[in-house]
């Protein structure tokens, strides 16, 4: 097992100091439960690790479920000291809860395909703490793709420095997508010029196909 896997996710915030991490490890499941719709915490609860899929829980990838988390405020943080979290991917649509409130949705969660809207945005949201016990729920509904639940594990840290990675990451991403469209771009100019040469309609193919 690893290292990581094997350490509770609350000790991992304290150890953690505010530098963000992934939150990998074992985490409550709800199949067929939305925790928000209900006070009481009893049920069929099982563990799953994230990253990782539901489909062993449900029989398949399709329906829903909540994950939670919970966790107690770390001894280092201060009064007013906010973190952060950034929901990466999860299959295939989701909604945060933090101690009781909705923080945001990606698509819209359902108990059905007809009241379920699937969404692939990524989520970055504060979380202020309160003193001692904290709650974070993920709410997952699945009716689109043969693999549901959390894929990628959320990513949490002191908001400042979440948040400046994140900008950091976008900035390279657009970075990317811009480099690989001037060069396909100047492709697409050759062939014009050279429209006997198929060779410089296949650069750019290639160069999609990479980047996506």
């Amino acid at each position: 097992m690893s290292p990581v896997w094997a350490t509770p996710l609350s000790e991992l915030v304290e150890n953690s100091k505010g530098t963000p991490i992934h939150l990998e490890g074992d985490w409550e499941f709800y199949p067929r439960v939305f925790l928000s719709e209900s006070e009481e915490r009893t049920g069929a609860m099982q563990t799953l690790k994230v990253p990782g899929i539901w489909n062993s829980v449900l029989g398949s990838g399709e329906g829903y479920g909540t994950y939670r988390l919970v966790l107690q405020k770390p001894n280092f943080v201060e009064k007013d000291q906010v973190f952060g979290i950034k929901i990466l991917d999860v299959a295939t649509a989701s909604r945060v809860i933090w101690n009781g409130k909705l923080l945001g949705s990606s698509g819209t969660v359902g108990k059905s395909r007809p009241e379920s809207d699937p969404s692939y945005v990524f989520q970055l949201y504060p979380l202020p703490w309160r003193e001692g016990t904290n709650e974070l729920l993920i709410e997952i509904s699945n009716f689109h793709h043969s693999k549901g639940g959390m894929w990628e594990p959320p990513y949490m840290g002191e908001w400042n420095k979440l948040y400046k990675e994140s900008e950091a990451d976008l900035a390279s991403s657009l970075f990317l997508a811009g480099s690989v469209f001037i060069i396909a771009l100047y492709h697409f100019g050759l062939f014009y010029f050279r429209r006997t040469d198929k060779g410089n309609l296949t650069c750019p193919h290639f160069q999609y196909q990479w980047i996506s």
